[in-house]
């Protein structure tokens, strides 16, 4: 079977399917490269695959069940050859841009010294150079490492979009980003409550659940090293804009402990405990 490339390119440059392989991608822990893999190698469980675009991100069932046979059907059918074996290229989610290089190759990381004002205005120069200032490949090279679990460059990411304003607006205008936050405070608290506080604008209590999730549930940071990372990313933030987020997670002064400030819940509200 001949590749038709064009036609692949032009089918996964689709928003709705750009859509569903990110979303998909969340699903399974891999970044999209990874996802096509596994739907031409059939290890993607379709039925499960269709709940979870219904059950987390509100999909119509009809649609989510159009959308993985679409995503099946036009993979498949475009990278398999006769002898059913898979095409050695890999579908590049960002077809176009060129990558961001990886900007930290340490595998232990000391986070106080990580975390030191000099090292990170280097990394986020870095950053900055690399992606041109582009905050959509910002945020596409965010979701890739999340999805990697490479918790440095996480961070110089969030770091990155605190300083330039941009860390609020990953959650209000991203769907990646803002369905994961729907799902992280459906399971902590409720579907109606994530439904109330996610339709409304991002408040520090919100902020402060999007930090937390990332880098204690997604990453698997410890508590100590999470709150005080936490505390280094808004003070990235501008004058302006720190102090409505500076109560997030706060230093014991009593045994100069890092922890994060916990938030109370009502029916359709969250609050930071003061």
């Amino acid at each position: 079977m001949d590749i038709d490339q064009a036609k692949i390119d032009i089918y996964l440059s689709q928003p709705d399917v750009r859509v569903a392989m990110d979303m998909l991608s969340v699903k399974y822990n891999f970044v999209v490269d990874e996802l096509a893999k596994s739907i031409l190698e059939e290890e993607l469980p379709i039925n499960e695959a269709v709940e979870f675009l219904i059950e987390e991100f509100d999909f119509k069932e009809s649609d989510a069940s159009e959308m993985i046979n679409k995503l099946r059907e036009f993979v498949i059918e475009q990278f398999y050859f006769g002898d059913s074996k898979m095409e050695d290229a890999i579908i590049d989610q960002y077809e176009g841009e060129p990558n961001i290089q990886p900007l930290i190759t340490k595998s232990k990381t000391n986070w106080r010294d990580f975390i030191k004002p000099k090292n990170m205005q280097a990394a986020m120069q870095e950053l900055g150079r690399a992606s041109s200032g582009d905050v959509s490949r910002v945020r596409n090279y965010l979701w890739k490492n999340l999805g990697l679990g490479k918790p440095e460059e996480v961070v110089i990411v969030l770091s990155w979009l605190a300083t330039t304003g941009e860390l609020v607006n990953l959650w209000q205008l991203d769907s990646r980003f803002k369905g994961i936050l729907k799902k992280y405070i459906s399971i902590k608290y409720s579907d109606d409550l994530a439904g109330n506080v996610i339709a409304g604008k991002i408040t520090p209590e919100l902020l402060g659940l999007s930090l937390q999730m990332i880098l204690q549930d997604k990453l698997g940071l410890e508590d100590n090293d999470s709150a005080m990372i936490c505390m280094a990313i808004i003070d990235q933030m501008s004058d302006e804009e720190k102090p409505k987020y500076i109560l997030i997670a706060y230093v014991d002064a009593n045994d100069n402990t890092f922890n994060w400030n916990k938030i109370q819940s009502s029916d359709r509200s969250l609050a930071l405990a003061m």
